[in-house]
């Protein structure tokens, strides 16, 4: 009766053109149903996601009777090139209550002395000299510590040496926290003049975040989602005053992130938005520059500082992407490249949405898989290169890495 009952399944089969397979043939036919299935699912939660922050440029807030002080933080190393061209754009802003920060942070070039010449041009910056870094702190993190301590305005702004405000910006954010009642506002900006393979490498990066921060779960009451973005936070200094401040992220490497964790803790209200039409940076000036840049943070942001976890998150990465290419050259089950046609269409349907959205060139998004084979050698790369220098190069200083475990709050 069993052998009767094979036969009627291999005639079943064999009726819908199914060749009769090895054992071999058949777990790679599986693993690349598996794998398609795998990226129809993560792009239509990347789609979810990135369909649920919005535009800043749809807002248009009314005015408040009362501007609030703002205070802009900014730090800057060896920022000489870029520092007086994106202090500029924020001079240059209407904003009527302003205060800007300007932290020279142990510079080498001419950071401190431009920023002592601005001084002396307008009276709203507050020059702070940084000489030395003290022992168990990150520099960038040390900077915003000595700086927050020192605002005096009711909100405060932390962003880059070389950000570009258009005019009214600041304005219209503040605006926007005011009549929303946002207690954290986070803006992803545009970045300059990326070459075509930095923006396949970017689109990667940015799926990746949407997956990893929950974005369509930020900002909901009870949420424990949080965003942070290095460029762009505006925080309401009275919210910020009751988290634990920068002395517990003093050696958290992704302490943008870890700043949205502190103000999610203290009952923040989070909002993230797309501004690409009011803030934009040269974020890397090549791909070399980018790669170097990312290698500081990927192992400790995908892999808490673990070899193990970094080894199966890679692993997994290329077993996805093989997989996916089963499915078009396997031909022993009739049909099954339609399964990663589908996969594909997924992506190309991603790729049209956040392209059209954002206005970014579409090809680099329909590169993506191999952004994501990118993105994984690089990981790889920075935890080697933290195996062999015993820690984490940031700035000329080496940071050993056991106490970049134990200062590590932000986990994804």
């Amino acid at each position: 009766m069993f052998s009767v009952a094979v036969k009627d399944h291999i005639m079943i089969a064999q009726s819908y053109g199914l060749k009769t397979m090895s054992a071999v043939d058949w777990i790679l036919a599986i693993w690349a149903v598996l794998a398609c299935l795998a990226w129809c699912l993560t792009y239509f939660r990347a789609l979810y996601h990135f369909l649920s922050i919005p535009l800043l440029k749809q807002f248009t807030p009314q005015e408040p009777q009362y501007w609030p002080k703002l205070s802009v933080v900014i730090p800057a190393r060896n920022e000489a090139d870029m520092l007086e061209q994106a202090v500029t754009t924020l001079l240059t802003q209407d904003y009527p209550n302003l205060e800007l920060l300007l932290i020279n942070d142990r510079s080498t070039d001419d950071t401190g002395s431009i920023i002592d010449r601005m001084v002396a041009l307008d009276s709203r910056i507050l020059p702070i000299h940084i000489n030395s870094l003290p022992a168990g702190w990150l520099g960038q993190v040390h900077a915003m510590h000595i700086a927050t301590q020192k605002v005096s305005g009711e909100w405060m702004l932390l962003t880059d040496a070389v950000i570009d405000f258009q005019p009214g910006s600041l304005r219209k954010v503040v605006a926007l926290c005011l009549e929303q009642q946002i207690d954290h506002l986070a803006i992803l900006h545009k970045n300059y003049q990326q070459s075509f393979w930095q923006q396949v490498l970017s689109a990667a990066l940015e799926m990746v975040s949407l997956l990893q921060i929950k974005a369509a779960d930020i900002g909901k009451p009870g949420s424990d989602r949080y965003i942070g973005t290095g460029a762009f936070a505006l925080v309401r200094k009275s919210v910020f005053d009751r988290t634990e401040g920068f002395n517990w992220l003093r050696m958290e490497l992704c302490n943008d992130l870890g700043l949205g964790l502190m103000m999610n803790r203290a009952g923040a209200k989070g909002k993230l938005m797309f501004g690409m039409d009011e803030i934009g940076l040269t974020w890397y000036k090549s791909l070399p520059a980018m790669v170097r840049g990312l290698e500081k943070h990927l192992f400790g942001l995908i892999a808490q500082f673990r070899y193990s976890k970094m080894i199966f998150s890679a692993l997994s990465i290329w077993l996805l992407i093989i997989g996916w290419g089963v499915a078009f050259l396997r031909h022993e089950i009739p049909y099954l490249w339609t399964l990663g046609v589908v996969a594909y269409l997924s992506l190309v349907l991603y790729a049209l949405i956040t392209s059209v959205k954002l206005k970014l060139e579409l090809l680099p998004i329909l590169l993506m898989p191999i952004g994501q084979f990118m993105l994984s050698i690089i990981s790889l790369r920075s935890a080697i290169l933290c195996w062999q220098r015993q820690g984490i190069v940031w700035a000329d200083t080496i940071y050993p890495l056991e106490p970049l475990r134990a200062g590590q709050h932000v986990k994804l």
